[in-house]
């Protein structure tokens, strides 16, 4: 269905796991299709020490909805 230009895809399941894909130095923004998994997400990475991360909370379908750019391309 798409994703936002420039976005990695980890999934929830696979967060603590793959942290080392994930910057502590600079801000990292999640989200989802709905914003459930999101904030998962955000707790699951503060419970492991991230302060740089933070929820987009219209989430893929508000990005979609305000008429924002969508990739169709495959994942990065």
């Amino acid at each position: 269905r798409g994703h936002i230009g420039g976005a990695k895809n980890i999934p929830l399941r696979d967060l603590a796991r793959r942290s080392d894909r994930i910057p502590r130095d600079r801000p990292v923004v999640l989200y989802c299709t709905t914003g459930y998994r999101t904030a998962m997400g955000v707790s699951a990475l503060r419970l492991l020490g991230y302060e740089n991360v933070s929820g987009f909370a219209p989430s893929f379908e508000g990005w979609k909805a305000a008429g924002e750019p969508v990739e169709t391309s495959s994942w990065l």
